[in-house]
């Protein structure tokens, strides 16, 4: 099972027994006891635990002496935030139940736990493939790039995402495929464009030998090879959308927002049902189907004997298939990440006529000889590379003087 939730369940009540907050942990353990003790469910009480914790250190106070107005704040300041309309509803219900069983039912008489109806996202404010694009560039460690990637291509939840182990994950000739346990249960998702973004980031995982560990490891020198908590995720894409120049206002689910309206365009609305985890029957596909004005554009122009613009330019996030090797990689390579082929067609024939210059001193060598050459090409780059570091480049001339 992707969720170890024994596990969860001791690291929250860890975590709440160091709280601050005067009363708070007794208050809550107790009423973890009182919620096993009425058969809730093991991840129900992980999920009521984690939301307590954060209740108490945004209110501040023992929950004993909190009133009114410290809960109109906390209300006012969740509808504020960027959790989804689930969450919220969650965290509605948690603080209803809690006080109620404090004997504070006054204070929480007025707080609805109905579901919120949706707003609908402007097709202006998903994010675009060239987005996700500056997005995975502007990320600074091959996690945060895999981390995004999957995010966007895989369409997950949050959660879903959060909760991936290394066993989750299996490769092919194909790409990768993510067993992923959502809401309606467990499913699997074929990842194309980012498997070998995905593939950088495992083979370089701290605890890369371990099936259970965490895919998303904590980078930080205090919490190094822990799994990486959702406000570290959301903070850590935020500040790389920043980096990146992206004026909308993102959030986490965003991403799979975005993957829905685009694949919208593509599958059908079972198919969709399928790959994002909604039951069969959910109108959530017909949402996005609405955003993405499937072909509408192109039949309203050939009502008017018009023809459709040519979409015309490389397709953005499109997996690059080396053209030697067969090996998928990511949009955004430059070079094969098996045999290091250029992959660029651009940049390839640059090479060719850079090559011609670099083998005129290579009588014997011929432009045919395209892997010997992109091999002087790279050697060329370390070269240029080791010269912006003074330091360096001398230490390199003294062994190389020296041999």
């Amino acid at each position: 099972m992707l969720y170890d939730y024994n596990y969860r369940l001791a690291s929250v009540e860890k975590r709440v027994k160091g709280l601050k907050e005067r009363d708070n942990p007794e208050l809550i353990l107790k009423f973890l006891e009182k919620l096993f003790s009425e058969g809730i469910s093991r991840p129900r009480v992980v999920k009521y635990a984690d939301h307590l914790k954060k209740m108490s250190e945004r209110m501040g106070k023992s929950f004993l002496e909190v009133d009114e107005e410290d809960i109109t704040r906390f209300l006012s300041n969740l509808e504020k935030s960027d959790f989804s309309e689930h969450t919220k509803k969650d965290y509605r219900v948690v603080l209803r139940r809690f006080f109620r069983y404090l004997g504070r039912d006054e204070l929480v008489k007025d707080v609805s736990i109905a579901l919120r109806k949706r707003r609908t996202k402007l097709p202006g404010e998903i994010l675009t493939k060239s987005e996700i694009e500056n997005l995975i560039e502007a990320a600074d460690h091959p996690r945060n790039k895999a981390m995004i990637g999957l995010l966007y291509e895989g369409g997950l939840r949050i959660g879903e995402l959060a909760s991936l182990k290394m066993k989750s994950v299996e490769f092919d000739d194909n790409g990768a495929a993510i067993r992923v346990r959502g809401k309606t249960g467990e499913r699997r998702v074929r990842i194309v464009s980012f498997a070998s973004t995905l593939s950088n980031w495992m083979e370089m995982h701290p605890r890369r030998a371990d099936p259970e560990a965490p895919l998303w490891i904590n980078l930080s020198t205090n919490y190094k090879k822990e799994g990486i908590r959702y406000e570290g995720i959301a903070q850590n894409v935020k500040r790389i959308a920043k980096k990146a120049g992206i004026k909308k206002k993102i959030n986490l689910h965003l991403f799979r927002h975005s993957r829905a309206t685009h694949l919208a365009k593509e599958l059908t609305e079972a198919e969709m049902n399928v790959y994002f985890g909604w039951v069969q029957g959910s109108d959530m596909p017909g949402t996005y189907v609405h955003l993405s004005g499937r072909d509408v554009d192109d039949k309203i122009l050939q009502i008017h004997g018009l023809k459709p613009r040519n979409k015309e330019g490389k397709e953005k996030l499109k997996p690059q298939v080396c053209p030697r090797c067969k090996y998928i990689n990511s949009p955004l390579s430059s070079y094969c990440g098996r045999c290091g082929t250029v992959l660029d067609e651009k940049e390839r024939m640059k090479l060719e006529m850079e090559s011609r210059e670099l083998t005129k001193g290579f009588p014997d060598l011929g432009v045919e000889d395209i892997g010997v050459l992109e091999g002087m090409k790279k050697f060329r780059d370390l070269l240029e590379w080791v010269e912006k570091y003074p330091k360096l480049s001398r230490k390199v001339r003294e062994m190389v003087e020296g041999s």
